[in-house]
């Protein structure tokens, strides 16, 4: 059972750089996890709106991909995916961005 003030002590960071530090077979549990979201993200509307939120600029899925993935994504191919998603729709308004254009707001609809 946990102590009433544990979640003092919850450390969040990369799950990449956790690997090979976890106990028993959890190092391949988050392994495989983190494969299937990859794999899954877009494709999955479940899981990629439980990651995103129900809005979201693109810079949050920007942050999302690279997590997954390590690499950077090309803002075009960045905006093809929810664009080209039947469940989104572009809000009029748009999340200032530190710099360059402002970042697209996008809503679940369903």
């Amino acid at each position: 059972m946990l102590e009433p003030d544990a979640g003092d002590r919850i450390e969040w960071g990369s799950a990449e750089r956790r690997i090979g530090h976890l106990p028993f077979d959890h190092d391949e549990i988050i392994g495989t996890a983190i494969e299937s979201m990859r794999t899954r993200l877009w494709s999955d509307t479940g899981l990629t709106r439980a990651l995103t939120g129900e809005t979201f600029p693109t810079t949050t899925a920007s942050m999302i991909a690279e997590q997954l993935t390590g690499v950077k994504p090309r803002p075009s191919s960045l905006h093809r995916e929810p664009s080209g998603n039947h469940h989104l729709q572009r809000l009029d308004a748009a999340t200032s961005a530190q710099r360059g254009r402002p970042a697209i707001t996008w809503k679940w609809t369903n």
